[in-house]
C-alpha cells in the first residue's frame, strides 16, 4: 500500500502539534515530577531531614553553612536575611530585586527543600516554607467564593446592587489576602515576642513580608511560595 505524500500545508500542522504535544508534555512533566529533570534520585529516594541537613544538597551550587549556622545560634532576623541572600542567589537576582511569581514556581525543588528543612530543625517545626504552605492552604480551604458572593447580593439589595456588590467582593478579597500574613504575623498586627514565641509561619519573611531600604514594596506572593512548596512535597 502506497504512503499518500503530504502537502506542506499538513507538514505544517504535524510539526505544530508535535511542538504543543511536546511542550505540554514537558510542562506536565515539570509539575507532576519536578525533581525528575533536576535531581533525578530525589523523585524516588529522597533522603532523611537529617542527610539534607548534614549534607545541605543544592543544584544550583548554593553554600547553606552561613544559613545553618545562623539558625543553630537562633539568630533569626539574621537568619531571614541569609535566607532572602540566598533564595536571590540562586534566582539569579539582585539581592535588592523580589522574586517574581514565575521565579517562585520555577526555583529548584532541591534547594527549596534544603532551606525548608534547616528553617523546620532550628524551630521545631513552627517555622519554614512547609510550615507557611499548612498555613495557606487552611486558610484557603475556609475561603468560600461562592458564599462571599452570596453575602455581598444580600448585603447590597437596599443599594446600587452592581457597584455596591464589586466594592463588597474586593473587601473580601483584600481581607482574605491580608489575613494570611496577619496568622503569621507579618500583617498589620505587631509583635513584641520574639524567637519561638512568633506565630507559626513567622520566618522565613520572603513571600509575606519584603520591606527594602528604597521603599515600603509589599507583594504577597506566600500563595505561590506553598503552591511550590506543594509541588515539591515538602
Amino acid at each position: 500500500m502506497a504512503i499518500p505524500k503530504l502537502g506542506k500545508t499538513q507538514w505544517i500542522f504535524i510539526g505544530v502539534f508535535t511542538a504543543i504535544a511536546t511542550g505540554a508534555g514537558w510542562f506536565w512533566v515539570k509539575n507532576s515530577y519536578p525533581y525528575l529533570l533536576e535531581n533525578p534520585i530525589w523523585q524516588f529516594n529522597k533522603p532523611s531531614n537529617e542527610t539534607i541537613i548534614q549534607s545541605l544538597p543544592s543544584v544550583r551550587n548554593i553554600d547553606y553553612r552561613s544559613l545553618r549556622s545562623l539558625l543553630e545560634a537562633k539568630q533569626w532576623e539574621k537568619a531571614d536575611r541569609e535566607t532572602g541572600r540566598l533564595l536571590a542567589k540562586a534566582s539569579d537576582l539582585e539581592i535588592f530585586i523580589p522574586m517574581s511569581r514565575e521565579d517562585i514556581l520555577n526555583f529548584p525543588c532541591t534547594d527549596l527543600t534544603t532551606i525548608d528543612r534547616l528553617w523546620q530543625k532550628a524551630s521545631l517545626g513552627r517555622f519554614g516554607f512547609n510550615a507557611q504552605r499548612l498555613i495557606v492552604e487552611r486558610e484557603e480551604n475556609l475561603s468560600n467564593s461562592g458564599q462571599s458572593r452570596e453575602i455581598c447580593r444580600q448585603k447590597c439589595k437596599s443599594t446600587i446592587p452592581g457597584r455596591c456588590a464589586e466594592t463588597c467582593l474586593a473587601d473580601d478579597i483584600w481581607n482574605f489576602t491580608t489575613g494570611i500574613p496577619d496568622r503569621m504575623g507579618r500583617g498589620d498586627t505587631k509583635f513584641l515576642k520574639q524567637g519561638l514565641q512568633l506565630p507559626e509561619g513567622y520566618y522565613p519573611s520572603w513571600g509575606i513580608y519584603w520591606k527594602t531600604d528604597f521603599n515600603n514594596f509589599l507583594p504577597y506572593t506566600y500563595r505561590e511560595f506553598a503552591k511550590r512548596s506543594a509541588m515539591c512535597g515538602l
